[in-house]
């Protein structure tokens, strides 16, 4: 009949929904949600400005920071957590790391950093490694210079019965400056006085006791 009353503002509602049911869809097809849900909540009392760290020594802040990617405006609400552990395990000295949400703003971040167990040279390098061969960082830290300093091929794997051998031995340990694995099954050790000592193989504890 003619009589049809349009409500006011409805084009600019319409208009508004129909953007915004664009930008939905094109968040969710082109696999952009994280993005979408930081940019929308970011703005509104959840961006990330408070992060708490536990355990880190050999890895700074920044370098935590800056793993995350964190920058002040980034959300609370998108943050992938799993995500995250992974970027922070790439770091060369984090063995593990927990990370906990605290709504509105905060971060817990709990780090669990890698033992130095030895100094491995390997060709012309010098690297730390973990107990279990493990190569952590090229040796340029002047803290671990009284660790253990281990040669030849393979001795990064086979140096775990020797160095606890050795370092319950203080008179002896106190006197090796160097352990050398020969042809992957022995060890020679080389003592302050220029001394190299051949042990028998396999376990080489009885041999330094004697030894001592």
């Amino acid at each position: 009949s003619g009589n049809v009353d349009v409500p006011r503002h409805a084009g600019i509602v319409s208009a508004f929904i129909f953007l915004l049911a664009t930008g939905v869809y094109g968040t969710v097809v082109g696999n952009r949600t994280d993005e979408f849900l930081q940019a929308a909540t970011s703005g509104v009392g959840f961006a990330i400005t408070d992060v708490q760290m536990a355990g880190q020594k050999q890895t700074s802040e920044i370098e935590i920071l800056t793993a995350l990617g964190l920058n002040g405006r980034t959300s609370l609400v998108g943050f992938n957590t799993s995500r995250a552990r992974d970027q922070l395990t790439a770091l060369p000295w984090i063995k593990s790391a927990e990370i906990t949400k605290m709504y509105p703003d905060g971060l817990a971040i709990k780090i669990e950093e890698r033992k130095p167990f030895a100094i491995w040279q390997h060709d012309e390098e010098l690297s730390l490694i973990e107990e279990d061969g493990t190569l952590i960082v090229p040796f340029a830290h002047q803290e671990f210079s009284s660790l253990p300093l281990l040669t030849g091929v393979g001795a990064e794997r086979e140096a775990r019965l020797l160095v606890p051998a050795i370092a319950a031995i203080p008179e002896l340990k106190s006197r090796v400056k160097a352990q050398m694995l020969v042809a992957g099954r022995r060890w020679d050790i080389r003592l302050d006085n220029g001394v190299t000592v051949q042990l028998p193989a396999g376990d080489p504890a009885e041999a330094l006791k004697g030894l001592a």
